[in-house]
């Protein structure tokens, strides 16, 4: 039976071998079997992803990395690494590619507390210049930029909170003072420092630094614990007073006279403390005296409030010590910094005073809550799971906060839609049960919530449906379920992730065992495509692996850039390197190509001068510099210039030489200094130490120089000269499609039945250098052969001496190899050309194998 095999697209990317016979699902066939190091484009085709280059060797080839992208701007962005080196924290600040200097010294911020085993558990927020830093075993932190070079770690001082629930037993506490130094003493141990066993342990040497809030009189104070004396007394000191909060003390500021004081304020006039209770305006003079309930002045009547305080239940406790941990998960929503995930209440939230990010007070001075006040919730479940992230879903008609936690999905919101979110206006209700993996904090893209589960296998797109008027959550990976899988088994899935929103909307992921994957996620083109992806080098005979990894924008702002730190064994040694992948190959000059991995290029030299010349194309074209900067340039070296190639024939003096264009430049336009280039041909190119004794592919000119093996000093000599050379380690890219089947519906499967191709028609776009044919397996031994040749694209007309062009269009090409049950089109490339499949069309016959 002839047949028409027709691929149009590969929009569902790398699918599970479990759905070889799955024929009746339309995604069948927008798929492939294997899509390695190949990424599925929002129109529908595949390319080859970029190659990386090396910015330097990770700080630390002991122990592997945390990257995390700071985005000051779009043009000011860095990435920073937290590393441990000698046993301390520290984090090393990248920009433009590579290390940031001060001078010669690269810029570091040592002295951070986190050790190597929690350098993965750490989770970030950013608000402008400054990144806050939550762990819960370790106070909130901030790593600030104040410039370029100066970056500075401090720990977060809260203010006058968050705390544990008011005291509901008749424990009492009784100061000894109201201001400075203070001893605090309890009446009993019931009620300080609960646990599920015991209604109390009384105080305890790790609340040292703790927090009390206590009500003195008719006002609250707050204090920080310095020393613990028994279970029942402590000694404190009384905090300053924060605006909208607890006050200091009850020794206020002077009383001033026809001043309009409104009720709860505390004034001091002589030896007195006085508590505004009838607002009012004071007198001209004088102001209360005596030590009476009811004392006028003008118009506002003031209370005596007693300098020595009496026993009273009304306190409270600092949440988070050493002992209670500390919030693991931070975000800032609408004005407010929300905290989670302490360990003792892992499934509490907080949020601060708005827009005072470090104020916690729950009430005013004199216990009235207002809609700024700080807020607290404990999301009520049946079980007590780990909030493990947060995340902005809803929408301006109805905003709402995603809580995830390791056994379910809760959305935080006002009481209505109409309202802000404030102490009083606030509900949490359970939406989903899927449960979120630990550490990976959710991807907010579009109107979607996206996050790996708790085993970090399945994907789930949490989004609001109409259909059941609440929030869902497919499995993204379904069809690609072996994508997130670890080997060995036992390994969590997805362990980190990041967007990278431009050019083509991808989600870039490493898995525990640290393979490296991606998602081109386009849900207005209901494009989900997973692949998977090795660098190139080895770890131990096998691919290398990805430690960390996190997105900023470019230097120049046209696109998102990946960075990674990466494991290999180079020349037999373990090796941890910082890369960044480069820009995806559209339109470009082929020269600047990059399709190796832990790469250099060599420098390009931009004279200090405007350049002109006399035409765009041909022999003999004149170019002339503003300054005279060309005197020393050698015949037959390259000028790059608005996009195109010439190559000097001759130099008349410093601003003039005659040259012949082999890649016509895009205008006639001058080029200011700085955009054009002029360089001798290298007959070597060094600084590859880093890769001695490893197999790099040179791609010199825009021509494929071959491989060659790195001397251990670090200088390859490439089997032709250039100007221009980008040398690292080669990464092979596959495409395999699904098991042959022409027919888009189950009625008339031919799964089983012996076929063969022999015509293919490829469809390129900008792409050089693949091969093509068909993996074919043997149906009675198993085994697996790659029968592939070389697409030749270079025709008769291309110069010689010259790289070939890029092509694009369709390529007829005749296949070999006979029947077998599976009939799966094979294209491959590990040279440094980019490869771009937009479509694959076949003729194939279907039938029993020719000796049955």
């Amino acid at each position: 039976m002839r047949v028409d095999l027709d691929l149009t697209d590969f929009t569902a990317g790398e699918l599970s071998p479990r759905m070889k016979g799955r024929t009746d699902e339309a995604k069948y066939y927008d798929g492939s079997a294997i899509q390695r190091n190949m990424v599925t484009l929002p129109q529908g085709g595949a390319t080859r992803r970029p190659g990386t280059a090396l910015s330097d060797l990770a700080a630390s080839q002991a122990a592997k990395a945390r990257l995390k992208g700071f985005v000051f701007s779009t043009v000011q962005a860095y990435m920073l690494e937290f590393s441990i080196v000698a046993g301390v924290c520290q984090v090393r600040i990248f920009k433009n590619g590579f290390p940031v200097l001060n001078g010669s010294a690269q810029v570091v911020v040592t002295g951070l507390p986190y050790s190597q085993a929690e350098l993965a558990e750490i989770q970030f927020t950013q608000s402008t210049d400054t990144l806050y830093i939550f762990h819960r075993n370790h106070p909130q932190a901030s790593l600030t930029r104040s410039s370029h070079v100066a970056w500075s770690y401090q720990v977060l001082v809260f203010r006058d909170g968050p705390y544990l629930d008011l005291n509901g037993t008749v424990t009492t506490l009784t100061p000894s003072g109201t201001s400075g130094t203070i001893t605090l003493t309890a009446s009993s141990i019931v009620g300080i420092n609960k646990t599920p066993q015991s209604t109390g342990q009384g105080f305890l040497a790790t609340d040292v630094g703790r927090m009390v809030r206590i009500k003195l009189t008719s006002c609250w104070a707050w204090c920080l614990i310095t020393v613990v004396t028994s279970a029942t007394v402590v000694s404190a000191v009384v905090q300053p007073r924060v605006i909208g909060g607890a006050w200091s003390a009850l020794d206020g500021a002077p009383w001033a006279a026809s001043t309009l004081y409104a009720t709860g304020v505390i004034v001091t006039n002589g030896a007195n403390t006085y508590e505004c209770v009838i607002a009012g305006t004071s007198a001209a003079s004088g102001g209360p005296s005596g030590t009476t309930a009811q004392i006028a002045d003008c118009t506002a009547t003031w209370e005596y409030v007693p300098s020595i305080p009496t026993a009273t239940t009304f306190w409270r406790l600092g949440r988070w010590t050493s002992v209670d941990g500390y919030p693991a998960w931070g975000r800032f929503w609408q004005q407010r910094l929300l905290m989670a995930g302490s360990i003792s209440t892992p499934n509490a939230i907080v949020g601060s005073v708005i827009s005072d990010f470090t104020a916690m007070s729950p009430t005013q001075q004199d216990g009235t809550v207002v809609d700024t006040n700080a807020l607290s919730w404990v999301i009520s479940d049946d079980e007590v799971n780990d909030v493990r992230w947060l995340a902005a879903a809803g929408s301006a008609q109805a905003m709402q906060l995603g809580i995830g936690t390791s056994g379910s999905e809760h959305i935080m919101q006002a009481a209505t839609t109409a309202q802000a979110l404030t102490p009083t206006s606030v509900q949490v209700y359970q939406e989903t049960a899927y449960g979120a993996a630990p550490n990976v904090p959710a991807l907010r893209i579009g109107k979607s919530v996206l996050f790996p589960d708790e085993p970090g296998r399945k994907v789930r797109e949490w989004t609001f449906s109409w259909q059941v008027n609440g929030y869902s959550g497919p499995d993204l990976v379904v069809l690609s379920e072996h994508i997130t899988r670890s080997i060995p088994a036992g390994l969590q899935g997805i362990v980190a992730w990041c967007y990278q929103q431009s050019p083509l909307s991808v989600i870039w992921a490493n898995r525990g065992d640290g393979a490296l994957i991606s998602c081109t996620y386009q849900r207005d083109q209901n494009i989900v495509a997973w692949a998977s992806h090795a660098l190139g080098g080895q770890y131990y005979g096998a691919a290398p692996l990805v430690e960390s990894l996190d997105t900023i924008p470019s230097p120049d702002g046209t696109y998102d850039q990946l960075w990674l730190q990466v494991l290999r064994t180079i020349n037999g040694v373990p090796t941890r390197t910082i890369e960044v992948m480069q820009p995806y190959f559209d339109a470009l000059p082929l020269d600047q190509s990059w399709f190796v991995d832990c790469a250099l290029t060599s420098a390009l030299t931009y004279p200090a001068a405007t350049l002109t010349y006399s035409a765009a194309s041909g022999t003999g074209v004149n170019f002339t510099a503003s300054a005279s900067v060309l005197g020393g340039v050698a015949d037959n070296s390259l000028i790059r210039v608005n996009g195109g190639l010439a190559v000097v024939r001759r130099v008349t003096d410093g601003n003039f030489l005659v040259g012949d264009w082999y890649i016509p430049p895009g205008s006639m336009a001058p080029a200011p200094a700085g955009s054009w280039s002029v360089d001798p041909q290298h007959a070597t190119f060094a600084g590859l130490g880093y890769l001695a004794g490893e197999v790099v592919q040179i791609i010199g000119d825009g021509a494929d120089l071959g491989t060659q093996t790195v001397p251990a000093g670090g200088v390859v000599t490439p089997i032709e000269t250039a100007t221009y050379a980008t040398i690292g380690l080669p990464a092979e890219a596959i495409l395999l499609t699904m098991p042959l089947e022409p027919i888009r519906a189950a009625q008339a499967t031919t799964q089983g039945r012996a076929r063969t191709i022999d015509t293919m028609w490829l469809r390129l776009h900008e792409s050089l250098g693949c091969n093509f044919g068909r993996r074919i397996i043997d149906d009675q031994t198993g085994l697996v052969e790659d029968a592939v040749e070389p697409l030749e694209t270079r025709s008769a007309g291309m110069p010689m001496g010259q790289p070939p062009s890029l092509f694009s269009g369709i390529q007829r090409l005749k296949m070999s190899g006979g029947y077998d049950q599976e009939c799966q089109i094979l294209i491959t490339t590990s040279g440094p050309y980019p490869l771009t499949v937009l479509a694959i069309s076949a003729k194939a016959d279907v039938g029993e194998m020719p000796n049955e």
